[in-house]
């Protein structure tokens, strides 16, 4: 499995096209996502708090994607278009509180960083294009 540092490197190279963060990255390491996005890689929003946004109400629902949305934004310099639910649960009231937040795309995802690794979901390397959700 690839160690996480090579996937920012290779990001514009041969390494996955899209990605996500959230805000655990807040106190974090916030240079990643940027140099990511720099490299040519697409940087996604995901959650604030990461519920599951089934069981929020519309409003609660919104204000998770604006909140993580408006973060991004301030890292990168433009807001994300694309988003990833928690978890993969989605449903009408999700999708229209992504949209009312200004995402225009909701997506799945094929691999997930755990720590310093990389677990894909068929056990195969990372191709161009995968979304790697970022934990």
């Amino acid at each position: 499995m690839p160690r996480l540092g090579g996937l920012w490197a290779g990001a514009g190279r041969a390494g996955p096209s899209s990605v996500e963060c959230r805000d655990r990255l807040a106190g974090g390491p916030a240079g990643q996502p940027a140099a990511f996005a720099a490299a040519g890689g697409t940087v996604g929003d995901h959650t604030v708090s990461h519920p599951d946004r089934t069981r929020q109400t519309l409003g609660q629902a919104t204000a998770q994607w604006a909140q993580a949305r408006r973060m991004l934004g301030r890292w990168l310099g433009r807001a994300p278009l694309m988003g990833w639910s928690p978890y993969g649960a989605f449903d009408l009231a999700v999708q229209a509180a992504a949209y009312s937040a200004g995402l225009k795309t909701l997506v799945g995802w094929s691999a997930v960083a755990d720590g310093a690794r990389i677990r894909t979901w068929d056990g195969n390397g990372l191709q161009p294009g995968e979304i790697v959700l970022l934990h």
